[in-house]
C-alpha cells in the first residue's frame, strides 16, 4: 500500500513540470490557425515553422545529449514531426536541419536492441555520410562548398572510426551475422576510398585546399584501416570454416589491395630513384633505401602467399607493406624535404653521398 502512495506522490511531481516557452508559442499559433483562421494575422507571436523550431532547438553541441534524443523520438509521433524529419533526412552539412538528421540517427542507435542492430545502423549511417559528400561535390562551386566538403570529410572519418570499433563488440554474436556486418563494413570502407579519391582529384590547385587535402588523406587512411579490420574478421571466420565466407571472394579483395600497394611501391621507386630528388636527402638516404627494400621484400611475401592461397598471411604481408610505405612517405614528405635542404646547404653535402636505389 505504501508503494502505491509513493508512486502517486511521485506522479504528482509531474504537475510542476512546465512546457518550454517556445513550444507554447508554437502550439498556440498552430491551434489558433485551425480554430480561427481568419484571425491568424492578429497573433502577436512571430511565425515560426516546425522545421525552424526543431533546428533552433537542437544546436550542434546538443546533438548527442539524452534530452535531444528524447525530443527527436517524441517529435516523430506528431504529424509535423514526420514532415520535418523527412526534410531533415535529405539535409547536408552546413544546412539548418543537419543537426536534426544527426539527432535522428543517434535516437535510432539509442533504441537498437543488440550490437548487431547497432552495427547495421552504423553501416547505414556510413553510407549516408558518403552520399552527403557526393551531393556536395555535385553542387555548383560557391563560397561555402569547400567548407561543407571539409565538414563532410571529417564526418566520414569519424564514422569510419566508429564502424571499425563495432566489430569487436560482435564477438558473442552468431557467425553469420558477424560475417554480414564485416562484409558491409568492408564495402563501406572501399566505397569511401573511391569517393574520397574523387573529392581529392576535384580540388582546385590552391593553397586554400591544402588543409582539405590533408583531411581527405587522413580519412582515406581511416577507410583503409576499417577495410583491413573487416577483412581480418572475414579471414578469421573463414579459418573457422564459416559457411557464408567465400574464399574466392576474399582472394579477389586481397588481390585488389595488392594491386593498389604495388602502384604505391612503383610511385615510391620512381620518386626516390630520381637523382634530383635523392640529392635532397643526404641525412636519411640510407634509411630510405633500407625501408624501400624492406617494403619490396614484404610485398614479395604477400604475392607468394596469395599465389599459394594463404589468405591470412597474404593480408598480414600486404598490411605490413603499406605500413612501411607510410613511413617512407613520412620521410620523403615536404616537411622533411625542407629540413634536408637546410642540412645540405649548411653542411655542403654533395650528391655523391646519396645511396643509389637499385
Amino acid at each position: 500500500m505504501s508503494t502505491d502512495r509513493d508512486l502517486i506522490k511521485k506522479l504528482g511531481l509531474f504537475k510542476k513540470i512546465e512546457p518550454d516557452a517556445n513550444w507554447v508559442v508554437f502550439c498556440r499559433e498552430d491551434l489558433s490557425k485551425k480554430i480561427h483562421p481568419e484571425k491568424t494575422a492578429l497573433l502577436v507571436a512571430p511565425r515560426i515553422s516546425f522545421i525552424q523550431f526543431i533546428s533552433r532547438m537542437i544546436p550542434s553541441s546538443a546533438i548527442l545529449k539524452p534530452a535531444t534524443i528524447f525530443l527527436v523520438i517524441f517529435s516523430l509521433f506528431s504529424g509535423a514531426g514526420v514532415f520535418a524529419f523527412a526534410k531533415a533526412k535529405n539535409s547536408l552539412p552546413g544546412e539548418p536541419l543537419y543537426a536534426v538528421k544527426i539527432a535522428m540517427e543517434q535516437a535510432e542507435l539509442a533504441v537498437a536492441n543488440s550490437a548487431e542492430d547497432k552495427a547495421d545502423l552504423q553501416s547505414e549511417i556510413m553510407a549516408s555520410r558518403l552520399q552527403e559528400l557526393s551531393k556536395i561535390m555535385d553542387k555548383k562551386t560557391d563560397g561555402e562548398k569547400q567548407q561543407r566538403m571539409e565538414e563532410a570529410v571529417i564526418n566520414i572519418q569519424k564514422q569510419l572510426l566508429t564502424i571499425k570499433e563495432e566489430l569487436p563488440k560482435l564477438e558473442n554474436a552468431e557467425t553469420k551475422r558477424v560475417v554480414e556486418v564485416a562484409k558491409r563494413i568492408d564495402e563501406n570502407a572501399s566505397q569511401a576510398q573511391v569517393i574520397l579519391n574523387q573529392a581529392k582529384t576535384a580540388l582546385p590547385e590552391s593553397s586554400n585546399s591544402d588543409n582539405l587535402t590533408e583531411k581527405i588523406d587522413e580519412a582515406t587512411e581511416a577507410a583503409d584501416k576499417a577495410s583491413v579490420r573487416a577483412l581480418g574478421v572475414l579471414v578469421e571466420k573463414q579459418n573457422e570454416n564459416a559457411d557464408n565466407v567465400d574464399s574466392e571472394e576474399l582472394l579477389a579483395k586481397l588481390s585488389e589491395k595488392a594491386n593498389v600497394t604495388s602502384e604505391k611501391l612503383s610511385e615510391m621507386e620512381e620518386m626516390i630513384s630520381d637523382n634530383d630528388f635523392r640529392k635532397q636527402f643526404p641525412k636519411n638516404g640510407e634509411l630510405i633505401k633500407g625501408l624501400y627494400e624492406k617494403a619490396g621484400e614484404m610485398f614479395d611475401e604477400a604475392e607468394k602467399a596469395l599465389i599459394e592461397r594463404n589468405i591470412s598471411e597474404g593480408l598480414q604481408a600486404i598490411t605490413s607493406t603499406n605500413e612501411i610505405i607510410k613511413s617512407l612517405q613520412a620521410l620523403t614528405g615536404e616537411n622533411n624535404l625542407e629540413v634536408e635542404n637546410g642540412n645540405q646547404a649548411k653542411n655542403g653535402t654533395s650528391t655523391q653521398d646519396i645511396p643509389e636505389i637499385r
